[in-house]
């Protein structure tokens, strides 16, 4: 009985994630800016009209960052009147990573950040590198990444995770990035699985 346990779990995970549509994905501050060494959580929801209508993502981990409001909502024009459907979730990822690194204070969430950005830069990358260390160097978020990483390779052997997901439609590949993937679901069921490309 016990011997089908462990390919029945492999089965139902890849029908779970070839539905999925709610995700939370976890990555690291860019180098070379205020939020390197931070672990920032986002939330992704890919809506029924997707791709027709772009994914809604939000910063879970709170940040410092001019184009990231106070609830987490991203201000990013390919999440707004730029979205394409040609456009996919590794996209998004990436331009967000991006925006990390080069922030926008001309098109702000987050105003006083914008200001603070405008008139004493130095002044906001030591608030930001603050506020990173405060609310992003969760070295249990790192620690839980390695260990999805370790199970999946385990069960998987190494390379792409069950259904090609580093390749696949829904995410493409993430060339050149570091993410952990946690996939909520339905509570109380979470699943988690790590995607790491060097």
């Amino acid at each position: 009985m016990m011997s089908g346990l462990p390919r029945r779990i492999i089965k139902e995970t890849q029908c779970l994630l070839s539905n999925a549509c709610y995700f939370h994905v976890v990555t690291a501050g860019p180098r070379d800016s205020p939020f390197e060494g931070g672990t920032f959580k986002l939330e992704v929801f890919l809506p029924e009209e997707y791709p027709v209508a772009a994914p809604k993502v939000r910063f879970m981990t709170k940040i410092y960052h001019p184009n990231v409001g106070k609830l987490g909502k991203i201000c990013l024009d390919i999440l707004k009147d730029k979205w394409s459907p040609a456009l996919q979730v590794r996209t998004v990822l990436l331009s967000i990573q991006a925006l990390l690194s080069v922030p926008n204070p001309d098109d702000p969430l987050a105003n006083d950040v914008a200001e603070q950005r405008k008139t004493n830069e130095a002044q906001a990358i030591e608030t930001a590198r603050a506020r990173r260390r405060l609310y992003a160097m969760n070295d249990n978020l790192k620690s839980r990444a390695a260990w999805v990483a370790q199970q999946f390779s385990a069960a998987f052997g190494p390379g792409p995770v069950p259904g090609d997901l580093g390749s696949g439609p829904m995410l493409g590949s993430l060339h050149g990035a570091c993410f952990s993937l946690c996939l909520c679901l339905c509570a109380p069921l979470s699943l988690s699985l790590s995607l790491i490309n060097k």
